[in-house]
């Protein structure tokens, strides 16, 4: 263990404890835990003046733990070495960059496989498709397991596969530790066995740095989805429809998003329906903030934002989260945010009584709410 900026923190690479040979050296020291579509990363920036420091193995585990001086430590990375990089400057001097991802992109999870599935679900797909690449799977309960005429593996790789299962599904495909993989029930802030993801809370006037939240996006909001899929029997083309879950962030009733390619049956097209309608209610809206470096953030967690502004404040899906610890501003854990919820976009406050005159003003009469373009 070591301490950087009142905050403490592990790194253990290939087993070995090395936090108190970094500390002294450590730069910045950077975690990106994202809602799939891409492996999370750490990047370990290290002042290597001397030359003295070690260089790490490719595919080397990498472990990173952080916590504040007086709090809990929380383990925020698990993966392998991906990079290292050594930059020389005459003036800026020598420094060491390691970079670690959450999947082995070098190895047989990066292999194309040809894998072609029969009455089979999505789990069993993506089961048989990881044990090729060496992979461990995990599922909640329920997710992906209805079963599927046809799933085809068509010269894709393991993890090329697995996210797109897992977009048809409604998952949030992530990689542990190189070797282990998760489904997690999109939107819902559950781990796999049920349990919260990471919930924290970015309180004005106690750990909220900035932010920016924009509550309501209107373009994205549909009220259903809807895909197409061919009734052999019937000879003609058919329609699922699913209803877009949530409420508010500037639904149009009149809107319906259509997937593009066609689906085998009417049971594949409901479960792709419903997969891109959490999709569609992610995209009500969306923000970013930065609050005290927190380790129990997490993407597909829940942040609540709290003391913003009625219409603001509220719960959101986290997309995103990055911890940084840097020499010089400490510890930091900036959250991308989906999926307002609560009241945010919200602002049930009424017009009130006015003391003044004029209109909106005057008289005891209710009060306009101003318009600043009159």
């Amino acid at each position: 263990m070591a301490i950087v900026e009142a905050t403490q923190f592990f790194v253990y690479v290939a087993g070995s404890d090395v936090s108190t040979r970094f500390a002294s050296r450590l730069i910045k020291l950077t975690v990106t835990d994202t809602a799939g579509r891409n492996a999370d990363t750490a990047t370990i920036e290290l002042d290597d003046t001397y030359g003295s420091i070690g260089m790490p193995q490719e595919k080397a585990s990498v472990i990173v733990a952080l916590g504040t001086s007086d709090g809990g430590v929380m383990q925020v990375f698990d993966g392998v070495v991906d990079d290292v990089n050594h930059i020389f400057d005459r003036g800026a001097g020598r420094r060491i960059t390691v970079e670690a991802k959450s999947a082995d992109t070098h190895g047989k999870q990066k292999e194309e496989q040809t894998i072609h599935n029969d009455d089979k679900s999505v789990q069993d797909a993506v089961k048989e498709a990881a044990q090729k690449a060496g992979v461990e799977m995990s599922f909640p309960s329920g997710l992906g397991n209805e079963k599927r005429k046809y799933i085809a593996q068509d010269h894709e790789s393991f993890l090329h596969f697995a996210e797109r299962m897992a977009r048809e599904v409604g998952a949030t495909f992530k990689m542990i530790g190189g070797k282990r993989g998760v489904f997690l029930d999109r939107n819902s802030g559950k781990t796999v066995g049920g349990g919260a993801v990471g919930n924290v809370t970015a309180q004005v006037g106690k750990n909220l740095i900035t932010s920016r939240i924009s509550p309501i996006l209107s373009r994205p909001a549909f009220a259903d989805v809807r895909a197409r899929w061919y009734d052999v029997k019937k000879a003609k083309w058919m329609e699922e429809k699913v209803q877009i879950e949530g409420d508010g962030g500037g639904k149009s009733e009149d809107v319906a998003a259509h997937i593009r390619h066609s689906k085998f049956d009417a049971a594949e097209g409901k479960e792709h329906g419903k997969s891109a309608g959490k999709e569609s209610s992610r995209d009500k809206g969306s923000g970013t903030v930065v609050i005290d470096g927190n380790p129990a953030a997490r993407a597909e967690g829940i942040c609540t934002v709290v003391g913003v502004r009625p219409g603001v404040d509220g719960a959101y899906i986290i997309d995103n989260a990055k911890h940084e610890l840097a020499r010089g501003s400490g510890y930091r854990t900036t959250l991308t945010l989906k999926r307002p919820g609560g009241e945010a976009g919200k602002d049930s406050r009424k017009a009130g009584k006015s003391s003044g005159g004029g209109k909106g003003t005057g008289g005891g009469g209710e009060t306009q709410w101003p318009n600043e373009f009159d």
